[in-house]
C-alpha cells in the first residue's frame, strides 16, 4: 500500500515520485501528477517558493496487526461469496439449457 506523505522543499531529491500536480499562480499544471523528479523540475519547485510536494511512501501493510475483536466483527458480519455457491453457478446452467431447448 502507499500513502502520500509531504516532503519539505530542501529533502526533495532526484526520482522521487510527485504525489500531486504542481500548478502555478493561474492554476494550469506545470509538473504532472506521478512524475519521477529530475534536478530541472525540483530547481523550478525551490525558485517558485513551493513550501515542499506530496509524494508516496510504500507501507507494507501486512505489518500492520488487524487486533482480534476486529477480527470477530468481520466473521460476524461476512456474508458467502455468490460467486463461489456453486448452486447459483448449477441454476444458472440449468436454466440456460432450457431456454437453449425452445430455439
Amino acid at each position: 500500500m502507499e500513502e502520500k506523505i509531504f516532503i519539505q522543499k530542501d529533502k526533495i531529491k532526484v526520482g522521487m515520485q510527485l504525489g500531486e500536480s504542481i500548478k502555478d499562480s493561474m492554476g494550469r499544471v506545470m509538473i504532472e501528477n506521478g512524475v519521477y523528479l529530475d534536478d530541472y523540475q525540483i530547481r523550478y519547485i525551490k525558485e517558485k517558493m513551493y513550501p515542499g510536494i506530496y509524494t508516496y511512501r510504500y507501507v507494507d501493510d501486512k505489518r500492520v496487526p488487524i487486533p482480534e475483536e476486529t477480527k470477530k466483527i468481520i466473521r460476524k458480519h461476512r456474508k458467502p461469496d455468490r460467486a463461489k455457491d456453486s448452486t447459483v453457478c448449477r441454476s444458472k446452467a440449468s436454466a440456460g439449457s432450457e431456454n437453449e431447448s425452445y430455439l
